[in-house]
């Protein structure tokens, strides 16, 4: 539910229901039927625009009001468990029922691929813009020499859920899952061996930095470190109970790990060595929520996502840890990063958000809508603390720049720097680092300009 004033609001619910009020309550009118999908939230962006979103993506808006409204199910809907970019263009992402993602434009439009197999695809590695693969339930390893367009099954020789996968090259690379099973593969794939891990719980997570030094992590806070190309594996032990879904190392010394809460540490966990994995020290999320992915692009930058919505970013290494504003309540599943700016999440429900300033602010959008004119929406809510969501819409193809002012003229964040397609787009403002007073923000989008005031007040 939310109001835009004193009297007008909207409530949203089971099987696409929208009712409406004009009086503060009193009285609530049910709008047109669009969709059969449960609608888990509605927001005002102002008094004409509304949103409402629910189960598998779908994404119901009106422009004027709610007198009129139109249905829109953006992009993938599907479970998506794992992403990766190599450059600031192409991206995967590996979903549910042998499903992949592609995108050619930075993640502003995705394409779905069916592949050999239904199972899930629970992780997805490339090595260039052509060679990838991807790995999931019973065993399943699937491989690309054409950028996604066309996959060929792999015989893994083993049946457990594979959870990761990793490759260094075109030749060389490592997968592990339930059962604490590894197995890797010097030619590509065509043949794949056992590797013996000493673990019998489920590995969700595997990382290696060079052909000899790899880690993993999974059930009862277990760590295992090779350093041999997992000829050998060795398991370190953290002190924690918490079970452990995503680690990362920057080099041999410096690693982090992140995993779900558990008794005696009742908050997502987040670990850190600076050993190659001998000691660990622990940080808390604050948050009972879940982690589910970790990803650093150096020493001191790094982002932590998990369910409902979490993202969290540390500049200092992981020592200190802040929960960044996000457009979405869906759970996140992976991160990927190409730099300490331009970075993708992942998670249920098709979601992928996009930020393009280190997660100042992620970026959402509804492609397939339609917009007739370039707009630039009053944020919401406003006056705000510390974050508000700002909308814009634009009708034809073009670079679309955002970014904010104080009084003085200066630049203060850069919120939007890309080229985007027709459709509306909702982006979170995060101004926790700014002091409270008065902003403009301003769009540029061809030879489309516009700015507007907000008020930020703490």
């Amino acid at each position: 539910m939310d109001f835009i004033d004193l009297n007008h609001g909207c409530a949203v619910g089971q099987q696409g229901n929208i009712l409406k009020t004009t009086n503060g309550g009193a009285f609530w009118e049910t709008q047109i039927h669009l969709t059969d999908f449960d609608l888990l939230s509605v927001n005002y962006a102002d008094q004409y625009n509304i949103w409402a979103v629910g189960w598998n993506g779908v994404i119901v808006g009106s422009d004027d009001s709610g007198l009129n409204w139109v249905v829109n199910l953006r992009g993938p809907t599907l479970f998506l468990n794992d992403i990766e970019f190599i450059n600031s263009t192409s991206g995967w992402a590996a979903a549910q029922s042998g499903k992949v993602c592609f995108t050619t434009d930075g993640g502003t439009y995705w394409n779905e691929r069916t592949t050999p197999t239904d199972e899930w695809l629970r992780s997805i590695s490339f090595v260039d813009a052509s060679t990838g693969w991807a790995v999931g339930d019973n065993g399943t390893i699937i491989k690309t020499t054409n950028g996604g367009s066309d996959w060929v099954e792999q015989a893994s020789g083993i049946n457990n859920s594979l959870r990761s996968v990793t490759f260094l090259d075109a030749d060389n690379g490592w997968a592990a899952g339930w059962d604490g099973k590894i197995i890797y593969t010097s030619n590509g794939g065509a043949t794949w061996m056992p590797q013996f891990s000493g673990f019998t719980s489920s590995l969700w997570s595997l990382c290696f930095i060079d052909m000899n030094n790899g880690w993993a992590v999974g059930e009862e806070g277990r760590v295992i470190k090779t350093t041999d190309g997992g000829g050998s594996w060795s398991a370190k032990h953290t002190g924690y109970s918490n079970a452990l879904y995503s680690v990362q190392f920057m080099d041999q010394n410096n690693g982090w790990a992140v995993g779900a809460p558990a008794t005696g540490f009742p908050f997502s966990i987040i670990l850190k060595t600076t050993d190659g994995g001998e000691t660990w020290t622990a940080k808390s999320s604050g948050t009972d929520r879940s982690l589910k992915a970790v990803y650093f692009t150096d020493s001191n930058n790094g982002w932590a996502a998990g369910e409902y919505g979490l993202i969290m970013k540390t500049t200092d290494g992981g020592t200190n840890w802040a929960e960044q504003a996000c457009p979405t309540n869906n759970s996140f599943t992976s991160l990927f990063f190409l730099d300490s700016q331009t970075g993708w999440a992942a998670g249920i429900y098709g979601t992928i958000l996009k930020t393009s300033n280190g997660g100042v602010s992620f970026s959402e959008n509804a492609p397939g809508v339609t917009v007739s004119e370039f707009q630039l929406y009053q944020n919401y809510p406003n006056p705000f603390n510390p974050a508000t969501t700002i909308r814009y819409s634009i009708s034809q193809e073009n670079f679309v720049s955002i970014k904010v002012y104080n009084l003085l003229g200066e630049e203060v964040a850069a919120l939007v720097n890309d080229y985007k397609i027709p459709g509306s787009y909702n982006i979170i403002f995060n101004a926790a680092s700014l002091s409270s007073g008065v902003y403009f923000y301003k769009i540029s989008a061809g030879e489309f300009s516009k700015n507007k005031k907000m008020i930020l007040v703490k």
